[in-house]
């Protein structure tokens, strides 16, 4: 069975766009906090931020030898464009 964790992500900015940052925590196939990360971006936008807390909490989580990976996040775009409902 492989490794599986979920990530659940955000990304925001003070303004739209403005002084963003970004984030994700890793929690294991229990449920548990096994990582938090996080990073400022400097100027983006929120939809940015988004993908780049994605990128944080994925990146990560395979650094932790994940290889199934859940992604959880409150951004209807990247939701939608990472499962392929929606076109990017």
């Amino acid at each position: 069975m492989s490794k599986f964790c979920i990530v659940e992500f955000d990304g925001a900015s003070k303004g739209n766009p403005g002084k963003g940052g970004a984030g994700a925590v890793i929690r294991n196939s229990m449920g548990d906090v096994v990582r938090r990360v996080n990073t400022p971006l400097g100027f983006t936008t929120n939809n940015a931020a988004e993908y780049e807390g994605l990128s944080l909490g994925i990146q990560e989580a395979t650094k932790m030898g994940y290889k199934e990976i859940q992604a959880r996040g409150d951004s209807k775009l990247v939701c939608k464009q990472i499962d392929g409902s929606w076109g990017v």
